[in-house]
């Protein structure tokens, strides 16, 4: 490694940093992280948060393994980001490795996404597509993929505004549409994981599973209609059989609720019921508003004996946010399908409850793009859960997060990086059933509180 190689400030921080850990010297190490610091390394299972998480990290498996690091290659992404390809040896033996490394405006490190290389595969070099990246939520996604140091291909019908987008972010793009198999094979090519953003996903989803399924490419979406989720239960098999995760909602409300209905069944020994309801803030995107618009369920659903059936869409249930009871109207959610999934429960209610502007009036062609920063700010979302158990006691929980449409883009590129350092199951999975209930936990300011045990309320 040459000093001109290291030159640039991210790089120079990589190199004192393995300078500093191939001296074992923790202080010196530790100094170079924000206190806010986070280590995502797949290899150990876990993600190190903070000085006190970093210090553990260092401690375990440079200083406990007596780790040497040779720098085998060092190439800068920008201002503040840098990869490095390094050679690891210790106790354990001889490994490769990948060290994606950010640093922060006081240009201390702020993130290390840490990945072994495996019978010669870089799992963190592999590439995600976007497809639909120039949409409203596409482009927030876009633009976190490109922060994380994804390797990413912006994909969409749309030339114009894809060229745009990439040439902003620094990325390659390819356009195809997809009423031709062919096209979509071609266009898939060398893609590792695909992200699809372009709704409506009863038009977009069923070409792009099966692409996948024919290219042994990884599935994600944030689909919030039934449709995508069926379609994934039927190729479950195929996706087995081909060694290709399908995972509709990676993002949005089913990585939510999912994680807020997990994290109450862990609570309940003998679960049998789930009422699960989406507290909806703000105003809608008009795509959401077209999806909505297109595919309304024609009966409005719940789960019941493991089995979808009708439910009366004009019974409201009061339903507690952390602020009281409110009433909430039934309505067909998709969690229907993944948190029956996930939990095994066969029981299962959802519901929403809408304050603001959620759901637009007028024409759908005049709804802007979507919520503004501001607006997004001003409105977060909450979902409440009560799980009943065989004994008739009630579980309460709320979980408090970033507005949706915040939240989504965030929580599918977290899952899409995961899933392109190895975090990934053939077959129909759902982002809890694969990354843990926790997993809505780990995106921005989400918490998830329990609400006093109370006696069971009638049903």
């Amino acid at each position: 490694m040459n000093d001109a190689a290291a030159s640039h400030p991210v790089q120079a921080t990589v190199v004192d940093f393995i300078n500093a850990t191939n001296a074992f010297d923790i202080e010196r190490a530790l100094a170079l992280f924000s206190t806010t610091a986070v280590i995502d390394d797949p290899s150990t299972g876990c993600t190190f948060n903070e000085h006190a998480g970093v210090r553990d990290y260092l401690e375990k498996y440079f200083l406990g393994y007596h780790t040497v690091t040779r720098l085998l290659s060092l190439e800068g992404l920008g201002d503040v980001r840098a990869r490095a390809r390094v050679d690891f040896t210790g106790d354990f033996g001889h490994e490769i490795g990948l060290l994606l490394v950010a640093l922060d405006p006081a240009g201390l490190i702020s993130r290390i996404d840490a990945a072994l290389e495996w019978g010669g595969e870089e799992h963190i070099m592999k590439t995600l597509m976007i497809y639909g990246a120039s949409g409203y939520t596409g482009r927030m996604a876009a633009a976190h993929a490109e922060e994380a140091g994804l390797k990413l291909v912006l994909a969409g019908r749309d030339e114009a505004p894809l060229q745009a987008l990439a040439k902003r972010l620094g990325v390659e793009y390819r356009v195809f549409a997809l009423d031709n198999a062919g096209d979509v094979d071609y266009g898939l090519q060398d893609i590792t994981v695909l992200l699809n953003c372009a709704g409506p996903f009863a038009h977009t989803a069923g070409a792009l599973m099966e692409a996948c399924l024919r290219g042994g490419v990884h599935y994600l979406d944030i689909a919030a209609e039934l449709d995508s989720y069926q379609l994934a239960e039927r190729h479950d098999l195929s996706a087995t059989e081909a060694g290709v995760m399908l995972m509709p909602g990676s993002g949005g409300s089913v990585a939510m609720l999912g994680s807020l209905a997990a994290r109450a069944v862990e609570r309940v020994p003998s679960p049998v019921s789930i009422r699960i309801a989406l507290h909806v803030a703000g105003s809608m995107s008009r795509g959401s508003a077209i999806s909505a618009s297109q595919h309304v369920t024609v009966q409005c659903l719940m789960r019941r004996d493991d089995v979808l059936t009708a439910h009366a869409p004009d019974v409201l249930q009061d339903l507690d946010f952390g602020n009281g009871l409110v009433s909430c109207f039934p309505v067909t959610l998709p969690d229907l399908i993944t948190i029956a999934r996930q939990t095994g429960v066969g029981d299962i209610e959802t519901y929403v409850h809408v304050s603001g502007s959620a759901f637009p009036e007028g024409g759908i062609d005049a709804l802007p793009d979507g919520p503004t920063a501001q607006e997004r700010a001003d409105n977060r979302y909450q979902a409440a859960v009560e799980v009943v158990g065989a004994d008739g006691a009630i579980t309460r929980a709320v979980l408090d997060t970033v507005n949706g449409y915040s939240f989504t883009p965030l929580a599918a590129v977290v899952a899409a990086r995961r899933v392109l350092a190895g975090e990934a199951r053939p077959g129909f999975h759902t982002p809890v059933g694969v990354f843990g209930s926790d997993f809505a936990e780990t995106i921005a300011d989400t918490r998830i509180t329990f609400i006093d045990p109370a006696t069971p309320t009638p049903r």
